[in-house]
Order: structure tokens, then sequence, then C-alpha cells
């Protein structure tokens, strides 16, 4: 559990921690699926223009409609019976935020590191 739990390779499923597949650090079921989308970024989605990427980011989102519909909430991916709900959930993100860099969908500001450090302090 400890060499798995180290190199983030899911272990089976352990009942008495809830079907989780991450015993050590139950988030890095979400670090193990950033892993697998920058090894498909580098093998294949780098490749994709803008409009391929937009359809690519349209189909995830239909993806995990379908998966929240299923599940009943979207807080999948860290369990055995949900693991790949998490691939969905990285699908989604991943794409998207490559589209909006691509398509260059940036907002411009010209308030400094410490003014948006205040306004985020104060958000919360």
């Amino acid at each position: 559990m400890f060499i798995s739990g180290s190199i983030l390779v899911p272990y089976p499923l352990v009942q008495e921690r809830y079907f989780n597949l991450f015993h050590l650090n139950p988030p890095t079921w979400s670090l193990f699926w950033e892993y697998i989308a920058n090894i498909f970024y580098a093998l294949f989605i780098f490749r994709l223009r803008k409009y391929a990427l937009l359809v690519l980011v349209i189909f995830a989102a239909i993806l995990l409609c379908y998966e929240s519909y299923q599940s009943g909430y979207i807080g999948v991916g860290w369990s055995g019976d949900t693991f790949w709900g998490g691939g969905v959930r990285v699908l989604y993100s991943f794409t998207a935020g490559m589209l909006l860099y691509r398509f260059n969908w940036i907002i411009r500001n010209s308030l400094g590191f410490t003014i948006l450090s205040i306004l985020l302090l104060a958000s919360f």
C-alpha cells in the first residue's frame, strides 16, 4: 500500500477505507488523473487545432453531464466504483483550460499582485 501510494498507482479496493484507491493521501486521485491527462496531451492532444479541441471539449462536457446524472453528483473519481468518472472530470477541465488558452480568452488587467491579493483576501 505504501509503494502504490508513493508512486500514485491505484491500489486494489479496500473496503475499510471507503473503497478509496489512494490510501495514503486520498486527494491524490486528482493528481493521478492529471498525470494521465499530461501524457495524453504530450502524445495526442497538442496536435489538435482550435476547432477540433472545441469539439473535444463539447464531447467532454456531455460525458461529464452523463457521469453526474448516472452518479447523482459530481464528486466522483476517488473510489473504485467511480474511478472512471475522475477521468471524465479531468478530461473536461483540462481540455477547457486548453481551449481558453488557444482562443486567447484571457482577461487582461493592470492590477498588480498586491491589489489582487487584497481582493482575494477580502473575498475570503
